[in-house]
């Protein structure tokens, strides 16, 4: 199947050519099948964060572009080009604030469908009838049910009133919106939720709902613990109606998701301190009981105290607000509160939230972004270690709710770069830096920038590049071909462990990363391949201003890499155009080919003068420790970089030969210890100091006969390193 996104689409639209969607949001929630293309309109704008999907060993999931012009671009960014965008806080300081809802959520479908209900049911000694379309008594529908009582039995289940299944989720809560009165006063025993086949489980209750004689809207909210297709609403009146009357009940009932809830009783307490936890019913806010924490010694670090839930699944490309209630019998501040993937391993959006905690009850919101789509799901976590005073007790209630809400901006998410066309700001780590023409601070949910004047009077074009990577994932028989992909403070392409039988073909990467990544290391790659992956094409791509490496393969865990083809791409004013390295030493990497390539100016782009450790080069050999087989970085053209040719000591395993270095007289050709090494690269490429007039890059043809001797040049060794 064929399917298409435009900017004059709509995601209620079917997806073809002639009525396409609209946004990545529906290309992210849609589920492809081998075979699959999806195509982006050219010369249209799209903006936010695509998670392709998989084919497999018959078909591939294809991401391509259709119609003519310009290749369609993905941003990762935020528009800040209006004028009304700026706030001037004086001292030439503009402000630009994050924008929470941009639009109004989605109303969450409505579960009770009033055709659906049953008529009434009976059973022991209760006899009850009921009607429907009851028009001349309503309240807010246009006509009611009406249950009329001649004996209610002698307990609550001889009557009862309920509808059509439905399916309900984990961890849920559900809102029940419903009007009801009655011909005399009474108490209704109950209204549950229950499994809708025998036993008839109840999933969740709410007792004691007061009946008058007027009408009165009743909202009641309930829970479910697990995802069941079945669920059925049930009004309970039996032994409860009197005899003789009369129940109206307003057709216009609302059953809706209204989040997701979780008790303490899903939470795990770990602690390398010396902690306890308990369960407490005497302190709670607003649900029936709390987690205690009693410390007596809260260790040396933030991770001597957690407590973190079990497994559930957010949305990707979503941002969720988090509210829970908590107090303590002494103040003192939650170093850490995270969402991450399920082994704690990746934090959502990467920033740890902080809660002050008092001797009250209060109640804290607090905000994330999922920005990365994990099958084996996600986990909440609190680090309190080195923290909470010795001698206190925390509490924290039993009700955590999760609600997802619209927000396409960069709330709790670094902005590493902000681009003005053909130009860029420089980032600082604090406000009063801020002294020259373009410089910004992030943080706290705003950019703020030096600027003569409004910036948006100054600059037709900023785009505040937010932490976020513009496609990511795990995916497999893939391709992404003819994209344009710019402007994320994090990488361009981002694929993560697992990854195998892709193709990255004829795409356009530049204006890439600059946020944080750890403390004030700042990263960001053009095309990353995360630790294990195998049988990936990289090919035909132009990619340029790219804070650290166009192109690289890595990894910190142990991993597998190969059959990875980097070939004939095009790489300007990168910091690096390719690095490469695995960590570990239980990990494996063969079969890596660098070919063919043309990499000019390493090290002049946007990012160099910025930096804390500026390395133009354009072979980054960083620390390989895994087995390494058959990597070959052979054919291209390096042309001009700031610092170095080539640059790294672990490089023993690696074949680098029959390439064209232009060196401009300035850089060096190798920086490292294996003095060989730099010695090999002289003798088996083709290294020469020309550039043509206008620095470009030029063909060449392999050098005539290179040596493969390992003997030291006769230049003098400063020369080349």
């Amino acid at each position: 199947m064929n399917y298409y996104i435009s900017n004059s689409g709509s995601d209620s639209n079917p997806g073809t050519q002639v009525a396409p969607w609209a946004t990545l949001d529906k290309i992210n929630s849609f589920q492809f099948s081998p075979g699959d293309t999806v195509y982006f309109k050219c010369g249209d704008v799209f903006r936010g964060l695509l998670y392709p999907d998989s084919g497999n060993s018959t078909a591939d999931v294809t991401y391509a572009s259709y119609g003519s012009g310009d290749k369609p671009i993905i941003m990762g960014s935020v528009s800040k080009n209006d004028l009304s965008d700026w706030t001037d806080l004086g001292d030439n300081i503009w402000q630009a604030e994050a924008v929470l809802t941009p639009s109004t959520p989605a109303e969450p479908d409505n579960l009770i469908v009033e055709e659906n209900w049953y008529p009434v049911y009976t059973e022991g000694t209760g006899e009850a009838g009921s009607e429907t379309d009851i028009t001349e008594c309503y309240y807010d529908g246009s006509s009611s049910f009406k249950i009329t009582c001649v004996d209610s039995g002698a307990n609550p289940y001889d009557i009862q009133f309920y509808n059509a299944p439905f399916k309900t989720g984990k961890w849920k809560i559900y809102t029940l919106t419903i009007a009801m009165k009655g011909s005399v006063n009474f108490t209704i025993p109950k209204i549950e939720l229950i499994l809708a086949e025998s036993p008839f489980t109840q999933l969740d209750v709410y007792e004691s709902i007061d009946i008058t004689t007027d009408w009165q809207e009743i909202i009641i909210e309930f829970y479910t613990e697990a995802d069941i297709s079945n669920t059925m609403l049930d009004i309970v009146l039996g032994g409860a109606i009197p005899n003789g009357a009369i129940l109206y009940i307003d057709k216009q009932i609302t059953l809706k998701d209204a989040g997701m809830k979780l008790y303490n009783d899903n939470y795990n307490f770990y602690t390398s301190a010396d902690a306890t936890q308990s369960d407490d019913a005497s302190y709670y806010y607003s649900g029936s009981s709390s987690m205690k924490v009693d410390v007596t010694d809260s260790g040396d670090n933030i991770y001597a105290i957690q407590i973190y839930n079990g497994v559930y699944w957010f949305t990707p490309g979503k941002m969720y607000k988090v509210t829970f209630a908590a107090k303590s019998t002494e103040t003192f501040t939650i170093p850490e509160i995270f969402l991450s993937d399920y082994q704690g391993d990746y934090r959502y959006d990467c920033i740890a939230k902080t809660a002050d905690i008092t001797t009250d009850w209060q109640e804290y919101e607090i905000y994330f972004t999922v920005d990365r789509r994990r099958a084996e799901g996600s986990r909440f976590q609190m680090n309190l270690g080195n923290a909470i005073p010795a001698g206190a007790s925390f509490y924290l209630d039993k009700y955590i709710t999760f609600t997802e809400i619209d927000s396409y901006e960069f709330y709790n998410l670094d902005v590493g770069n902000i681009v003005f066309g053909e130009t860029c700001g420089v980032k600082k780590t604090s406000e009063e830096e801020l002294s020259k023409q373009n410089d910004f601070y992030s943080g706290n949910n705003v950019v703020k920038m030096y600027s003569v004047g409004n910036p948006a009077s100054l600059y037709p074009e900023i785009e505040l590049c937010k932490k976020q990577d513009v496609i990511q994932g795990k995916f497999e028989y893939s391709v992404i071909n003819g994209l344009k992909i710019l402007y994320s403070g994090a990488h361009g392409i981002n694929t993560t462990p697992g990854t195998n039988n892709i193709e990255i073909i004829n795409n356009t990467v530049g204006w890439i990363g600059g946020s944080f990544l750890i403390d004030e290391v700042r990263y960001g790659n053009g095309i990353q391949i995360w630790e294990s992956a195998h049988d990936i094409l990289i090919k035909d791509n132009d990619i340029y201003q790219v804070y650290d490496a166009a192109i690289t393969n890595q990894g910190t865990s142990t991993a597998d890499q190969y059959n990875i083809n980097i070939l004939s791409n095009k790489i300007e004013k990168c910091e690096m155009s390719y690095e490469v390295w695995l960590l570990s030493s239980e990990s494996s990497m063969s079969n890596i080919n660098f070919k063919y390539n043309k990499c000019n100016n390493s090290g002049y782009g946007w990012s160099h003068n910025q930096r804390p450790d500026p390395n133009g080069c354009h072979l980054l050999f960083y620390a390989n420790y895994s087995n390494t087989v058959n990597v070959n970085i052979a054919n291209n053209i390096f042309n001009t970089a700031t610092d170095y040719m080539v640059y790294g000591d672990f490089v023993k395993d690696y074949i680098v030969e029959d390439n064209k270095f232009y060196l401009s007289g300035t850089e060096k050709l190798y920086y490292g210890t294996v003095i060989p090494f730099w010695a090999w690269i002289y003798y088996l490429n083709d290294v020469n100091n020309w550039t043509d007039s206008d620095n470009s890059i030029v063909e060449w043809t392999k050098p005539e006969n290179p040596s493969t001797s390992f003997a030291k040049p006769n230049n003098s060794d400063t020369e080349w390193r």
